[in-house]
């Protein structure tokens, strides 16, 4: 028997979630899976395009998904709007009696939907199943660590050569310093003030280039000589020479940082990060300290020091990338698609022993935890999400 799994999100535009997901989906297929993309809302033509190039079948049906007959269903799920809900349920609605549900929670906000005895809820990081906690009173009986997967056999360390190509392609001198960021179009994504301090600092010195690539349209009037701005997300070529040619990833975001894609994925190719920390709002990016090329700092000051005066080295990525990475990823999907012929018991055991049980994060940490996402926060924000209609 060939197990069958749905992978489904409802953020089907061109963010880090359906790149997750799809990337998921290449994932449970080389486990041995035959897999289903359900998505309510077209593919971003980008997504389309690399599912099918992948031979990945998509679809935007929910009777499509009932007649698959999964025996396992992944969803991708962001904060718990009222359209997300809908969504949840909806997808719920259709889905057999003995099936196993993993729930990728990417905020830490449990959901008011019942799943059914076998649903194992996925943290992305011991930080997010802090809040999860907090927020739900649960204990630690179905809540596993499932990190986003990263592949890192594309975004890789450069040769010498690769950076070079790289280099001369974006225009850039041999000598000049390149401190980039990579993101979505979103305000609350990016640090208007955080990025024109860097402008200002960088153009003071005329030493180095900022490229900001995929910033929100305000950051528009950054742009000089010495700072290059582009709305547009680039495709992922375009994307793999921008990490390639960089000495330093600055990364600053107004909300914090839930996980951190372009982190991990600029981490991959060898970069430094200089992160600057919204410490009670953070999630994932507490958790890459350890990380020798990671620098968490929580003021300007030290943020700015840090971009400016750090160097990429031998460009090798760093050791702790592991967890993160796509061969580890297969090895914990394949016991569970392993298990598939013994039935459903047998498959959500497996899902549980498959992924680690979240780990204590210290008392001065859950006092941050509590600060932002303690429940009286959380029905504040389900609130502000169904006035805005998300």
């Amino acid at each position: 028997m060939t197990m069958r799994v749905v992978l489904g999100f409802s953020d089907s535009s061109r963010g880090g979630t359906s790149r997750s997901a799809l990337l998921f989906a290449d994932l449970w297929r080389a486990a041995g899976a035959e897999v289903l993309v359900y998505s309510p809302d077209e593919l971003h033509p980008d997504r389309a395009g690399a599912a099918r190039r992948a031979g990945v079948v998509t679809t935007q049906s929910l009777s499509v998904l009932q007649e698959f007959e999964p025996h396992l269903v992944h969803l991708h799920h962001a904060a718990p709007s009222a359209a997300t809900l809908d969504w949840l349920r909806a997808v719920n609605a259709k889905l057999p009696k003995d099936v196993v549900v993993l729930t990728h929670n990417i905020f830490g906000q449990p959901l008011p939907v019942d799943f059914g005895r076998r649903a194992v809820v996925g943290l992305l990081g011991d930080w997010v199943a802090a809040q999860y906690r907090l927020q739900s009173g649960a204990d630690l009986g179905n809540l596993r660590i499932v990190p986003n997967p990263q592949d890192f056999s594309r975004f890789r360390p450069p040769s010498s050569d690769e950076r070079r190509t790289a280099r001369e392609a974006l225009g850039l001198l041999p000598s000049e310093r390149v401190i980039l960021r990579v993101g979505s179009p979103s305000e609350e994504k990016w640090s208007l003030a955080g990025y024109r301090r860097l402008s200002a600092t960088m153009d003071a010195g005329g030493t180095a280039q900022v490229r900001l690539i995929g910033a929100p349209t305000s950051h528009q009037a950054l742009a000089n000589e010495r700072t290059f701005v582009t709305h547009e997300p680039v495709d992922d070529d375009s994307l793999l020479l921008e990490y390639w040619a960089a000495d330093v990833f600055a990364h600053w975001a107004d909300r914090g940082e839930s996980f951190g894609n372009v982190i991990l994925e600029a981490m991959g190719t060898g970069l430094p990060v200089a992160y600057r920390a919204v410490r009670t709002r953070d999630n994932t990016p507490f958790e890459f300290r350890g990380l020798p090329s990671f620098h968490y700092t929580t003021s300007t000051r030290s943020w700015l020091k840090v971009v400016e005066t750090v160097h990429a080295g031998d460009r090798s990525a760093p050791d702790g990338l592991a967890p993160f990475a796509a061969p580890t990823l297969v090895a914990r999907l394949t016991r569970i698609v392993g298990s598939g012929p013994a039935g459903a018991d047998a498959v959500y055991r497996t899902c549980l022993a498959a992924f680690a049980t979240p780990s204590p994060i210290g008392r001065a940490n859950l006092v941050r935890v509590a600060v932002r996402h303690n429940p009286i926060a959380a029905i504040v924000k389900r609130l502000r999400l169904q006035r805005s209609g998300r």
